[in-house]
């Protein structure tokens, strides 16, 4: 029959979950994430939230569960960048998840012009294990954003980085000879 039919009855007679799989399946994935919560079925509650385009809702579930990750890309994506950074800094160094919330990190600073924060939270994403090529957008950003501010040695340095991972990337090898005719020493 009609799933959301289904769903209604379910709902009143307290099967929360076989109500938010008939609501699920109506296509209803407001109703469906409510049920699944009364239901304690969060991460199914969390992915209808996002079904549904309330991504304020999952983001703050995610939180609640402590997936602090998930909570921060999610405040991040929303523009909620006050929330993005207070969520990832929750995540300590070592912990699972704790180099890309280091590069989330980098690059909402890097957005928000807070440079010197951005390269610290790239260097501590880097850890004792180095650069690795999914750090090269983020590294590119950081030499762009200190080359625009007159830190040419820092650019150049970075772009070295860059070059040691992936002396193909980009256009690295060129900016590192255009900044290295510009460098101090080289007058």
């Amino acid at each position: 029959g009609d799933p959301r039919q289904a769903a209604e009855l379910y709902e009143k007679v307290g099967q929360q979950e076989q109500a938010a799989r008939a609501y699920e399946r109506a296509g209803v994935h407001e109703r469906a994430a409510s049920c699944f919560e009364r239901a304690g079925k969060r991460p199914e509650a969390r992915a209808c939230w996002e079904r549904a385009g309330d991504r304020l809702r999952a983001a703050e579930m995610a939180l609640e569960d402590g997936d602090h990750l998930a909570a921060g890309r999610a405040f991040y994506e929303l523009g909620s960048y006050e929330r993005a950074v207070d969520t990832l800094s929750r995540i300590p160094s070592g912990a699972a998840g704790s180099r890309d919330a280091s590069r989330l990190l980098a690059r909402i600073f890097l957005e928000k012009g807070l440079i010197d924060r951005a390269k610290e939270k790239l260097e501590a994403s880097a850890g004792g294990t180095g650069y690795a090529k999914d750090d090269l957008e983020l590294l590119l950003l950081l030499a762009t954003a200190l080359e625009r501010i007159g830190d040419v040695a820092g650019a150049l340095g970075t772009l070295e980085r860059i070059a040691q991972v992936d002396p193909r990337y980009s256009d690295v090898e060129a900016r590192i000879e255009r900044l290295a005719e510009r460098a101090p020493g080289n007058v």
